[in-house]
This record gives C-alpha cells, structure tokens and sequence, in this order.
C-alpha cells in the first residue's frame, strides 16, 4: 500500500492496517494481540520469526508494521528486520525487546520500544509510523 493510501491509526480506528505481532513468550503474545486489537488494530500473531518471514514473503502486501521481540527462536529480531526490509521494504519495523542495544538496532528497525511496555505506548509508535 502506498504510503498515500495509509490511513493514520485512532484510539478507537474503524480501519486499520495489518500488524503482524513477533513474539515467542505465549502470554506475552497474547496480551499485546488482545490489546492492540482493542485499540483497533488488525493484528496477526506469530511465535517464531521463520513463520513470520514466511508470512511477509507470502503476502508482501498485506502488512504495515511488524512488531517484533529481539530473542525469537530461529533468528534474531534484528536478522528478521533485515530479511524483511529485503523482502518488504515498505513494512515500518518495531523491536520490542529488553535485551537488544540501541546502538545494535540502529538503522535496522523504525522504532525501539523497551520492554515491559504499556500497550498505549506500543499503540502510540505504531501510530506514529503509520501516519
């Protein structure tokens, strides 16, 4: 989608684009997919970053951010940031994570949100990145 065609997320959005969710702690992932989807959000969550790669390449297309933990089964946040901008470079690219550098994601993801995060401070970069 054509960053003219991207409509900036609300609070209580009633069109949204796509997040796809990166996360292997179970819990975690299903508390942030729960809250992001309350706040209007497509969300489609993933545990491992093999499966999440697989679904970008499937469908380029279909996602407008990926949010992403640093610690995945497989390869990094960070590799799968890399792969990503390969295969989609429009995909905006959040790192959740507690144990990743600033200065190693540098120039390699759009946004660095640390954890533990409050789901309206993941919602507010989401938005951000989207307007």
């Amino acid at each position: 989608m054509a960053d003219e065609e991207r409509i900036p997320l609300a609070t209580n959005a009633t069109r949204c684009e796509e997040v796809l969710l990166v996360e292997d702690e179970p819990t975690i992932l299903s508390l942030l997919e729960l809250g992001l989807a309350q706040l209007g959000f497509r969300v489609t969550p993933c545990r491992d970053a093999s499966q999440a790669l697989a679904l970008i390449t499937a469908a380029p297309e279909r996602f407008a951010v990926i949010v992403t933990d640093f610690d995945l089964p497989g390869f990094s946040g960070l590799e799968l940031a890399d792969r990503v901008r390969a295969a989609a470079p429009h995909v905006r690219i959040v790192l959740h994570s507690g144990s990743c550098s600033p200065l190693a994601a540098e120039g390699r993801v759009d946004a660095i949100v640390p954890k533990p995060a409050r789901i309206r401070d993941l919602s507010s970069v989401i938005r951000g990145l989207l307007e």
